[in-house]
């Protein structure tokens, strides 16, 4: 083969390994663009391109989730898709979130870990009822409500008296979300607790505790029609209870 004939070689060789740079560039450029504009589907859509980008999309989730430089809420969804398509790959990212400074993304990562390993989650949920963010002890309340978490009960019921749940002395809207999440795993031992609860100032509970007195002692007041008539008559109901069974509530 001639000097000349080599050269070519050599350059066509160049200009090909370029070409296939070049394609290989545009192509992660691509689906970049598709993970990004994904996360503005709806969740079936959304997941559907996902798994037809393969494992591009788990890569590029990431670097959406970690770019501080990106709008919050893509991020977010970026990191909530994380945790339902790859719960168990994403665990070390999610729990990372999840001692960040930014509620934001301990609120996210904790949405996210729901999807995936109930050990680690519960882990998380505890830690969390406590967090300063009242949006972030919200989700977790929600998320022991959506699973059941019976376990969490009675952190629940501390959880409605706690100081931080209170501001100047006034209910705040965690505890509704308490009180619905009690009401949907009610038993016979807190019969006593709802009893209390039906004399709370926040009227905001009182249609769960209602709820909950109705199932748990099988007693209606159907001639009361509106709640707040209920409410009256569920306080009475309550007054004579603690009389005929000496109880303090």
């Amino acid at each position: 083969m001639s000097i000349q004939s080599k050269n070519n070689l050599k350059s066509s060789s160049r200009s090909l390994l370029l070409v296939i740079m070049f394609c290989c560039s545009n192509s992660l450029f691509a689906s970049l663009n598709q993970v990004e504009m994904s996360l503005s589907l709806p969740l079936k859509n959304r997941q559907k391109i996902l798994l037809d980008l393969g494992a591009h999309s788990y890569v590029e989730l990431q670097k959406i989730a970690k770019n501080n430089n990106k709008d919050l809420n893509l991020r977010w969804r970026a990191i909530t898709t994380l945790g339902m398509m790859y719960p168990k790959s994403a665990l070390p990212l999610l729990e990372k979130f999840l001692s960040s400074k930014k509620w934001f993304l301990r609120n996210a990562s904790l949405l996210a870990l729901s999807h995936g390993n109930r050990s680690r989650l519960k882990h998380w949920l505890n830690r969390s009822l406590k967090d300063k963010s009242l949006i972030v002890r919200t989700t977790a309340v929600q998320i022991i409500e959506r699973l059941r978490l019976r376990e969490f009960k009675s952190k629940l019921w501390q959880g409605l008296y706690q100081r931080g749940n209170f501001y100047k002395k006034e209910s705040l809207w965690i505890r509704k979300y308490m009180a619905r999440a009690l009401s949907k795993m009610a038993t016979s031992d807190d019969l006593p607790k709802f009893a209390r609860l039906i004399n709370d100032k926040d009227h905001r509970l009182h249609p769960y505790t209602i709820r909950s007195l109705e199932t748990l002692t099988q007693i209606k007041f159907p001639e009361e029609k509106s709640f707040v008539d209920k409410t009256k008559r569920w306080r009475k109901w309550v007054k004579r209870f603690q009389s005929e069974n000496s109880i303090t509530l």
